[in-house]
């Protein structure tokens, strides 16, 4: 019984090998083939083996039959048979329906060549045209710049002239006003030479400061005069007044 069963597990992988790998190989190889597509890949489904051609519009100077001009000379009568006079008939009307169809083709080439011909002349024209309205449309602008650039250069020479007239009417003023400030300040500087503080003056400054106004109450410190009940505020303002201009400051 064992032995039956490893032979029928022995025959199912064998099978499973024999079925799948050769199935994996061949479509490999075949596929790997097809153009236009990845090897291992098969081609959609319902896809044409050969690309389809465009069905354009044929071109009748060469579709038609090559043997027109060399036409049997055979007529209707020579036939006997029904059939072959019928057949006869066909071709020949085959081949006079042929000659007018070329016919028509042919005038109608050159009717399309006339027309390519005349149009390639009016876009031509057209261009030459366009070419010369350019040309004199670039040279009135470049007339139009060549005057507004005269313009604009004597315009901004006014204007230079005017800012450097400006700034020196303006650097004037302002040196006059600088020399007014400076002498106010030497006037003044003048006038309270009397009452500057120096290094010999200094011990009468201070001496007539403390001798004015004797009568105040005495105040060891400035807190002391701010928190004083008899002595009011512009008092205070005054003697602190005072005593910056004996310090000098």
């Amino acid at each position: 019984m064992q032995r039956f069963n490893r032979l029928i597990q022995s025959t199912t992988t064998a099978t499973t090998k024999a079925h799948w790998t050769p199935f994996r190989l061949f479509t490999t190889e075949a596929e790997s083939t097809r153009p236009g597509y990845a090897p291992g890949f098969a081609p959609p489904p319902n896809s044409r083996d050969t690309p389809k051609l465009s069905s354009k519009r044929r071109n009748l100077g060469t579709s038609l039959p090559s043997h027109l001009g060399n036409a049997s000379q055979r007529t209707a009568a020579e036939t006997t048979s029904p059939k072959k006079h019928h057949r006869e008939e066909l071709r020949t009307r085959r081949h006079q329906y042929a000659q007018e169809l070329l016919e028509k083709h042919g005038r109608r080439e050159a009717a399309a060549a006339a027309k390519r011909m005349l149009n390639q002349e009016k876009i031509e024209a057209v261009r030459a045209e366009l070419i010369k309205e350019q040309e004199e449309q670039k040279a009135l602008e470049d007339e139009v710049v060549s005057m507004l650039s005269l313009n604009a250069t004597e315009s901004l020479a006014d204007t230079r002239t005017k800012r450097d007239a400006t700034r020196v009417a303006n650097r004037l003023q302002f040196e006059a006003n600088q020399k007014e400030s400076r002498l106010k300040l030497i006037s003044k500087l003048y006038a309270s030479t009397e009452n500057f503080v120096t290094l010999d003056n200094l011990d009468e400054r201070v001496d007539a400061v403390v001798k004015t106004k004797q009568q105040l109450p005495y105040a060891g410190s400035l807190h002391e005069l701010l928190s004083a009940q008899s002595v009011d505020r512009a008092e205070i303002e005054k003697r602190k007044e005072m005593l910056k201009e004996a310090v000098g400051l």
